[in-house]
């Protein structure tokens, strides 16, 4: 195959997934089109005041946008499903689709769960630090585009921000951390995370702003336990890395046979051959034995017997 060919492949495959996300949109959006005036009086609900456009088309527009990004939310499985297979085979190592499920399973659920946090706590905190500044003389007068665009924008940042540890995660497959080094760094994450609270354009008292760094770091401590358990090691990885610098020994003495299946550690008896071709009895050692020591795969050979 030419490298023409392939690029018009890996075109043609492109051009597909872009169909399926798209279209995976288009639906959702039309259903979230049917489902517009639930969805508005969800998001007007912290609010419970009236609102108002100014515009002739500024209800059709806000039914639009509304429609748009909940078809967009919804699809969000489908469109990592279409990123992941397509990067896939410029990866080092194949992703399983059980693998794949995993990840869509946890960045869908980190997405709603900071969509959530963005919406039943923290949209109310700024509405109420916000709207006490107001007085009998000043009276808010909201437009329902700048309300809706507020919200939408909270949903989604922190629905971006509670993907933290899928992002750890993902560098640490491709370049694995160690402990020390993430613990390494926390005082930076503290420092970012009261930066992010601060420069966010709805956080501007203090218990807001608390409010916005504490889920981040907490999210960070968790990806540091969530690499932890990725990268613990068995007895038989920690054996190998151990053992990693020996020399295979079966090639060099007759004291190592190999062995090849694990399932046969029970006490035997066998007759092999070694290289002075006399017959040697040899015995299995028996798998309760943890203190018994294996190079490269190869068993020691217990003479005597």
């Amino acid at each position: 195959m030419t490298s023409s060919e392939t690029f018009h492949d890996h075109v043609k495959e492109l051009r597909n997934r872009l169909f399926i996300v798209f279209l995976s949109v288009a639906l959702f959006s039309i259903l979230g089109y049917v489902l517009r005036n639930n969805l508005l009086n969800f998001i007007h609900q912290p609010l419970n005041s009236p609102l108002y456009y100014n515009t002739p088309a500024g209800a059709f527009n806000l039914s639009f946008k509304i429609s748009a990004v909940f078809g967009v939310f919804i699809s969000i499985p489908v469109i990592l499903y279409n990123i992941i297979r397509f990067v896939q085979p410029a990866l080092f190592n194949t992703i399983k689709p059980k693998t794949i499920l995993i990840i869509l399973s946890t960045s869908c659920t980190l997405a709603v769960m900071g969509a959530a946090f963005g919406f039943y706590i923290l949209l109310p905190l700024s509405l109420h630090f916000f709207g006490g500044y107001s007085t009998k003389n000043i009276s808010p007068l909201l437009s329902a585009n700048e309300y809706y665009n507020y919200v939408l924008n909270m949903i989604i940042a922190f629905a971006i921000l509670f993907q933290i540890p899928l992002i750890i995660d993902f560098i640490n497959r491709i370049k694995p951390f160690k402990t020390k080094q993430l613990l390494k760094y926390q005082k930076h994450v503290i420092v970012a995370s009261i930066i992010i609270a601060i420069i966010l354009p709805f956080t501007f008292d203090p218990l807001t702003q608390f409010v916005v760094a504490v889920p981040i770091v907490a999210l960070y401590y968790f990806s540091i336990a969530f690499v932890m358990f990725s990268n613990r090691l068995t007895s038989t990885q920690r054996a190998r890395i151990r053992y990693s610098s020996i020399p295979p020994m079966a090639n060099r003495s007759d004291r190592y046979i190999p062995v090849f299946k694990s399932d046969e550690l029970n006490i035997k008896t066998h007759s092999v051959t070694n290289i002075n071709k006399q017959p040697t009895k040899v015995r299995t050692m028996n798998k309760s034995r943890k203190n018994s020591s294996f190079i490269d795969g190869f068993r020691p050979v217990v003479r005597g017997i």
